[in-house]
């Protein structure tokens, strides 16, 4: 029988309203749920937006969390809301003495039972989020869900293996990377030498597969969704170990893509590539020399 997993990629467009977005991003669980999806994935700040620019955005109490909670329980389907830019509460910040008071920009995972299962909150972050963002301070960590030992990223960690290796280190078999990656990232010095963006896409489509392979687990990435003339890349995808790429979208469209994957994969390719048992192995003999 296998361990069947249907998931919903939704690369939708960010509008400037939140409460537009929170009902196109009812309307996508609803239809996901309708298609018999387990699983929803929304990209990086699609409910605010980027926020550089619109600190009243920020939030700061649990009320999106809250709704999403009752939705996934409604719809009895898992999701992950993207990510959510919010400061820390009075009480938190009481409780770490923080002195620091940009927001975190977090990703939850939300189980069709209504509950929080996990949270990271972004730790490497891109350069010009650095200004109004605080790195996750919280060690990378896998939790259990219905289906899978999963992992979350965000964004640019997917380009650090040393953050997906502290998944695999936990027995990751589901890393989630939600994804805010336009052409404009490039900046004008980079679109010189890549004007069309066709190298920044190669890089994507190679990263995700290549994730999936050297840390044996699925990786779902979901890029956010819009016009190609603004910049919006795309390529949302499901890669495996055995299978490559699952299923992606190819264009910077926005719209809802459902992937269907066999989670027994993961164990087929522990049997064939051994990268777990080796590492142990290979670190175990490794010798540093300081010069």
């Amino acid at each position: 029988m296998g361990r069947p997993l249907r998931i919903a990629l939704a690369q939708l467009y960010s509008t400037p309203n939140v409460k537009t977005n929170l009902d196109n991003l009812e309307e996508a669980v609803q239809n996901a749920a309708k298609e018999g999806c387990q699983l929803i994935v929304f990209p990086e700040y699609y409910t605010q937006g980027i926020v550089a620019d619109s600190p009243h955005k920020v939030l700061k109490d649990t009320t999106v969390q809250d709704s999403m909670c009752e939705l996934a329980k409604k719809c009895q389907i898992d999701i992950v809301i993207g990510t959510l830019v919010e400061h820390l509460s009075e009480a938190q910040q009481h409780e770490t003495n923080a002195r620091e008071h940009r927001p975190y920009n977090t990703a939850y995972y939300i189980s069709k039972q209504g509950e929080i299962l996990g949270r990271y909150r972004k730790r490497n972050l891109w350069h010009p989020e650095k200004a109004y963002l605080r790195a996750g301070e919280e060690d990378h960590l896998v939790f259990r869900t219905d289906y899978a030992k999963t992992g979350m990223l965000v964004c640019w960690d997917l380009a650090w293996p040393e953050a997906f290796r502290a998944l695999f280190h936990q027995g990751v078999e589901l890393a989630i990377v939600p994804t805010y990656w336009t052409a404009d990232d490039l900046t004008d010095e980079g679109k010189l030498y890549d004007p069309e963006a066709s190298g920044e896409k190669s890089w994507l489509d190679s990263l995700v597969v290549t994730r999936a392979y050297e840390n044996e687990c699925v990786v779902v990435f979901v890029n956010c969704g819009g016009p190609a003339e603004q910049g919006f890349l795309g390529r949302s995808a499901v890669a495996a170990p055995l299978k490559g790429v699952i299923g992606r979208i190819e264009s910077g469209e926005a719209q809802l893509k459902i992937v269907d994957v066999d989670l027994d994969v993961i164990q087929a390719a522990k049997k064939v590539y051994q990268i777990r048992e080796d590492y142990d192995k290979s670190v175990s003999k490794m010798r540093f020399k300081h010069h």
